[in-house]
């Protein structure tokens, strides 16, 4: 054991040399060695890959992830809308805003057969997830059974299994489940998607008392989140945060009541760092 401790630097060094450590990007197919220096070290993707995915930066809503710009760093705060009428779960972990790049990553992730990219989407939630108390388990939105017919996979299940492997969490499907055959969503405007979501979720009561976190690649009108963590809760369940890895970005000129409305004083807790140096997101924990 001693030997090999001393001897596998030499071998790392000696496959970088050769080229042998070389890796296939998932997004663009460019060949790249992993290195710390860009963080690509355990990664999926290349260096220029991952420059053109940037995470959501600076204070925003903590439980719809909406930025608030002029905002002051470090106090978490609840956008109009979640004040007026506050979503059921608890707390929001986003990566990204849903547009340029990360949308077309999405959306080959999404519909054109690619689940491998649910490997290289995994690791960009890691960071953003430090807000959030961790998890029983990791619960995906589910597909209704005829359109998971029709594609042949559910990109959020795959992405929730890539997600628990490098957290070492369960992944339980079978705590949401979604039997009808509603519209997709994306054809629908915010009213529409409400009603066409009416009953549209079943969780057995199994899920009563877990601490759980709902999965979803993107986050738009939050219509289908609020159902699915509906339903979770009338099962029992003891708490529900929201994971997505984008939300659709909201024009301020379209949405003049998104802005700070309640600041909330920073509170450490034992065995974590005061809040300005914990990460901008939207799920720090109640």
């Amino acid at each position: 054991m001693i030997f090999l401790e001393r001897i596998g630097p030499a071998l790392r060094g000696l496959t970088r040399l050769l080229g042998l450590d070389e890796r296939r990007c998932l997004r663009c197919g460019a060949a790249f060695a992993p290195s710390d220096d860009d963080g690509t070290v355990d990664g999926f993707l290349c260096a220029s890959c991952l420059a053109a995915l940037p995470p959501m930066r600076g204070p925003r809503c903590r439980r719809c992830a909406h930025p608030f710009p002029g905002a002051a760093p470090g106090a978490p705060a609840l956008c109009g809308d979640c004040l007026r009428t506050p979503p059921p779960w608890r707390g929001m972990a986003c990566y990204g805003r849903y547009e340029v790049a990360l949308r077309d990553f999405l959306l080959d992730f999404k519909f054109h057969g690619r689940f491998v990219l649910a490997d290289a989407a995994a690791p960009l939630l890691l960071d953003s997830l430090l807000c959030l108390p961790l998890p029983d388990a990791i619960v995906p939105m589910p597909l209704p059974l005829s359109r998971l017919r029709a594609r042949g996979y559910n990109q959020v299940q795959e992405l929730a299994l890539a997600l628990g492997r490098l957290l070492d969490l369960p992944v339980r499907p079978d705590l949401l489940l979604r039997p009808s055959c509603d519209a997709p969503q994306s054809r629908l405007h915010a009213k529409e998607r409400r009603r066409n979501l009416h009953g549209s979720f079943i969780a057995p009561a199994h899920a009563g008392g877990l601490r759980l976190w709902l999965l979803d690649d993107i986050f738009t009108t939050g219509s289908t989140a609020r159902a699915a963590t509906q339903a979770l809760l009338s099962a029992g369940a003891g708490r529900v945060d929201l994971v997505t890895l984008a939300r659709t970005p909201l024009e301020p000129a379209a949405r003049p009541d998104r802005k700070p409305a309640l600041s909330l004083p920073p509170a450490a807790t034992a065995g974590n760092a005061a809040p300005e140096k914990r990460p901008e997101c939207a799920g720090n924990p109640d």
